[in-house]
């Protein structure tokens, strides 16, 4: 967490990321039992790659690392079209489906939050499913599930709905 910190604090701000007004919240679709670190890293960079894209999500957050997959500096990439431009994507590692992130995934999200909501100025956290119900994201990582990160592990995070 202390290199992501360190990285975001460091960050320059450029034409790109004055831009940046949102970020939005997805889950991986494997589960959080299988993740593997950096083959894992591998094995998602493999399937956007396969797809023909240049980019991915920013972040992925597990339960005790956060992962730099696309540069925030660099637009990244969502599925669902019209929500790239002036996002900031966070996969959260594990299937949320019928669950809410546990504690440590929990913890986590709402230290990064904090920290790109204070770097960045950003008021508007949402979930991909908010933007696209077909999607293959959950309904449950969405505003109110963030505003339970803010008060049950008192993050500084600034937001509106």
């Amino acid at each position: 967490m202390k290199a992501f910190q360190e990285y975001i604090k460091e960050m320059k701000i450029r034409p790109w990321n004055r831009k940046i007004n949102r970020i939005i919240m997805h889950h991986t679709s494997s589960p959080l039992e299988s993740w593997q670190n950096s083959a894992s890293m591998l094995h998602y960079w493999r399937l956007y790659e396969s797809r023909g894209w240049k980019a991915g999500p920013h972040l992925f957050i597990s339960k005790d690392s956060v992962w730099l997959f696309t540069p925030i500096k660099k637009q990244g990439k969502a599925s669902t079209k019209g929500i790239n431009k002036g996002s900031i994507h966070i996969e959260l590692v594990g299937r949320y489906f019928d669950k809410y992130p546990g504690e440590e995934v929990s913890k986590m999200a709402a230290n990064v939050l904090e920290v790109l909501t204070h770097k960045f100025n950003i008021k508007t956290i949402r979930s991909h499913y908010s933007y696209d119900e077909n999607s293959n994201c959950s309904p449950l990582v969405d505003f109110p599930w963030v505003m339970s990160l803010k008060e049950k592990h008192h993050a500084d995070i600034k937001i509106t709905k």
